[in-house]
């Protein structure tokens, strides 16, 4: 699904933009997941998700910044409310439709075939960057999905 989003991309400063937007639209997930969870594990979770897109968000404005010249700007990241997107190609606002009165492990579930998701679409936008420091920001990006993945997984273990 997530290569579907990027095959709108023309350009490596688009594949960063959209890249952006997925990170953003899933920081707005996982915010809206801690407005309404009761499990203060899974609360704390996600809050640690939110600071980490937030992180990846910056890191991809740097490379966006480095690649162009310029600052994303948002008809580029539709800050507008014109993207509706997170990791694994969701609608956003569909997702926090979806998620009020799920169960925690619903949610883990569905949070963890996101971030699936998005590890392997950054391994391949790093396959298909030509520039070396696009490469390195996606490599880097699809670690650290990975690591969102162990400590969703380790939590869910937990719930069993």
């Amino acid at each position: 699904m997530g290569m579907a989003v990027f095959s709108e991309a023309d350009s490596t400063e688009d594949v960063i933009a959209l890249a952006w937007i997925l990170e953003d639209g899933s920081q707005r997930f996982y915010e809206g997941l801690v407005s309404f969870l009761q499990d203060e594990a899974a609360k704390a979770l996600y809050e640690s998700l939110v600071k980490a897109e937030s992180k990846h968000k910056e890191i991809l404005e740097k490379l966006y910044r480095d690649t162009t010249g310029k600052g994303l700007t948002t008809d580029v990241t539709g800050q507008d409310g014109s993207r509706d997107i997170m990791e694994g190609g969701a609608s956003l606002s569909e997702a926090l439709r979806w998620a009020k009165g799920k169960s925690t492990i619903d949610l883990f579930q569905f949070s963890m075939s996101a971030e699936i998701n998005a590890y392997d679409l950054y391994l391949k936008m790093a396959d298909r960057m030509e520039q070396a420091s696009a490469k390195e920001v996606f490599r880097k990006l699809a670690l650290e999905e990975k690591v969102h993945l162990a400590g969703m997984g380790d939590l869910l273990g937990q719930q069993f």
